[in-house]
């Protein structure tokens, strides 16, 4: 069977969905790899002989979907390529991927809207009223939508997006424990934010707390590894400037090569974004063994539980997200007790082989998969 795998970036696809490829050709199957206006190359997807497809034709601003013709062009890539089942990821491939591959006769449509936050962030009504009649001709054109938390399933059942028995809550990506080992936890009193440079992601109530912190004259270092972010709420490099100097915090840059080191090298991982749904970054402190401070988010408040493996703060509040950073900074003990039950919570709700097995139960069935072992 040749399976699609349709998501934004290569990048994000080796991170999260790595195990399901690897599963689906371990059956017998055939994934093909689509993404969208990512020219980049895969070493490892050349070595296990996995196509990956560019799709350099989409509008990444959902609304700009106007006309047909758009659709019709993937539509016939899908079909040159003989796809029997499509699985997209994040909005804009789940949306494109359900109207071009109901087109394209694709016999089964799997959408996961893993991430809804910038979704819906508008205040503008036509643009607004637009998205929610895209989801719902995209939950009505597939087989099942899949979310990774229960707040944004019942976001999408809630408004009337999609009807409740077509909505599955994977509860995440999943992480592989195996290959992200966990590392030995050292007070090193240095906290870390890896995140895109957007406002949304907390940067500057980051940057706010580690400026208060460092004025009372606290020997800990505030470290952030950014990737660029091309949305609305992008931050300019040059904005952060006055703020190292400063003092206040440390840029890194190479976000790919650094972030599993920078992450054993931290005494605690800062989460502070408006939304999230099952952030890799998230999974991969859990999995490294480290206490995280994370915003009351959807995605977040299910993996980080208050007190236990770190703390939850509102979002925006800096003044609560310094006294969780303060308390830390004080007590080791609770960091380190923290820091051993994240590790514990990620092996046993968030190991990417039961995710990928809960996965493929959903999109195969437990018949289909008896008939394939």
């Amino acid at each position: 069977m040749n399976i699609g795998i349709f998501s934004p970036k290569l990048q994000s696809i080796e991170l999260n969905q790595l195990d399901l490829i690897l599963a689906l050709i371990e059956k017998g199957h055939n994934p093909i790899v689509y993404v969208v206006n990512d020219d980049s190359q895969s070493e490892l997807f050349n070595k296990i002989k996995v196509k990956v497809v560019n799709i350099d034709f989409l509008e990444t601003d959902i609304c700009r979907l106007r006309s047909f013709k758009t659709i019709n062009r993937l539509a016939d890539i899908f079909e040159a390529d003989s796809i029997d089942l499509l699985i997209s990821s994040s909005a804009t491939p789940c949306i494109y991927g359900a109207l071009a591959g109901k087109r394209a006769g694709v016999k089964a449509i799997y959408s996961q809207f893993t991430d809804i936050g910038r979704l819906f962030q508008t205040n503008k009504k036509f643009r607004k009223f637009y998205i929610k009649l895209l989801c719902k001709l995209t939950a009505k054109r597939s087989d099942k939508v899949i979310f990774h938390n229960m707040d944004n399933m019942m976001f999408f059942v809630s408004k009337k997006l999609i009807k409740s028995d077509k909505a599955i809550n994977l509860g995440g990506h999943g992480i592989n424990t195996e290959e992200y080992t966990k590392s030995e936890y050292t007070h090193s009193r240095t906290f870390l934010l890896a995140a895109p440079l957007a406002v949304d992601k907390g940067i500057w109530e980051y940057i706010q707390a580690a400026g208060i912190i460092k004025q009372l004259n606290k020997n800990c270092t505030f470290k952030l590894l950014v990737k660029n972010d091309d949305s609305p709420y992008a931050i300019e490099r040059a904005d952060l400037l006055p703020y190292v100097e400063k003092g206040y915090i440390d840029i890194f840059d190479n976000y790919d090569d650094d972030i599993e080191n920078m992450m054993e090298e931290a005494f605690c991982y800062v989460i502070p974004s408006y939304h999230e749904s099952m952030p890799f970054e998230l999974l991969l402190a859990m999995a490294k063994g480290r206490p995280v401070i994370a915003t009351d988010v959807p995605g977040c408040r299910d993996a980080v539980l208050d007190g236990i493996n770190g703390y939850v703060v509102p979002p925006q509040n800096v003044e609560v997200m310094v006294q969780r950073m303060l308390q830390l900074l004080a007590d080791e003990e609770t960091a380190t007790q923290m820091a051993q039950e994240s590790y514990t919570i990620c092996s046993q709700k968030y190991d990417a082989y039961d995710v990928v097995d809960r996965l493929i139960n959903v999109i195969f069935g437990s018949a289909e998969m008896k008939s394939n072992d």
